[in-house]
């Protein structure tokens, strides 16, 4: 009498990668890649690291293990991941920062997929003449970076005015001209802008409202929020009104985790892999360049 075949044993599940923060158990981060790697069909999980500064090398030493393929660096430690690197891509070294950590060879290696998806973002609208940078901080550095090419005067406004110019001083070496205003002058830059870009926290639930307050454009401009939630922010809520193109957050955050596919190895991604994975976890489709439609 034979024997019923046994059943296939099931893949093990290893996680690949990880997310290093601090307060960041709110991150969708591992429900967002496990959908994709589900999708992908990899038998892979996504994990969180929420860790306090004297932990940090702890974490380092887990990446060692050949398992893992890196992991992504959040707030407050991406100026961490940069000075642990012992390689920085173009990308990192003009964002000033990184958001991608991996040991490669006995090197920590290092990426920033947030300027690499700014750039792929900014690719499908035309170059403007001026653009204004709202922010100072490593997203401000990414778009910065993205902004090569593609814009003729930037102009970069913070609340503290020193981060600004440094940030403008460093991005003066890629950026045909870069030049800096006070953040109560950044409403009359808005009105010579062609593009504006939001890279403050303005328009999350604890910074609620927008970076341009009351301000209504007298002309066409296209506008990048970095900021996303489940509902529409008020900057988007404005543009709507305004009738003017309209990038949000989480087609900022799609793009930077799409360019991120490449290092886990994933070459040829289906289409919209991310995008779908984003918008059941947030339940809103990212926007890329749409106008209200009244």
């Amino acid at each position: 009498m034979t024997a019923p075949d046994s059943p296939a044993p099931r893949p093990q599940v290893i996680e690949r990668a990880f997310l290093i923060g601090k307060d960041i158990q709110h991150s969708l981060s591992p429900t967002i890649w496990q959908g994709v790697f589900t999708e992908l069909g990899l038998a892979w999980t996504y994990g969180l690291r929420d860790v306090e500064v004297e932990e940090l090398d702890a974490v380092l030493d887990e990446l060692r293990n050949a398992q893992y393929v890196g992991a992504n660096v959040t707030m407050p430690y991406k100026q961490w991941a940069y000075e642990r690197a012992d390689e920085r891509d173009l990308w990192v070294e003009r964002a000033g920062v990184c958001n991608w950590i991996a040991w490669r060879d006995g090197r920590w290696t290092s990426t920033n997929t947030d300027a690499q998806g700014c750039t792929a973002l900014l690719s499908e609208t035309e170059p403007v003449e001026r653009a204004l940078v709202l922010g100072a901080g490593g997203a401000a550095g990414a778009v910065l970076a993205a902004l090569d090419g593609r814009a003729s005067h930037v102009v970069v406004s913070a609340r503290t005015r020193d981060k600004a110019e440094r940030r403008a001083e460093h991005a003066a070496t890629w950026l045909p001209a870069v030049t800096t205003v006070d953040w109560d002058d950044r409403i009359a830059a808005a009105a010579e802008a062609d593009l504006i870009v939001n890279t403050t926290p303005i328009g999350m639930a604890q910074w609620p409202g927008s970076p341009l307050g009351d301000f209504v454009p007298s002309r066409d401009v296209r506008i990048m929020d970095a900021v996303y939630g489940r509902a529409p922010t008020v900057l988007e809520t404005q543009a709507d009104t305004w009738g003017v193109p309209f990038t949000c957050g989480i087609a900022f955050l799609e793009a930077q985790a799409t360019a991120l596919l490449s290092e886990f190895g994933v070459e040829h991604a289906p289409g919209g892999v991310v995008a779908r994975q984003l918008s059941g976890a947030i339940g809103r489709d990212p926007r890329h360049w749409t106008r209200h439609e009244s």
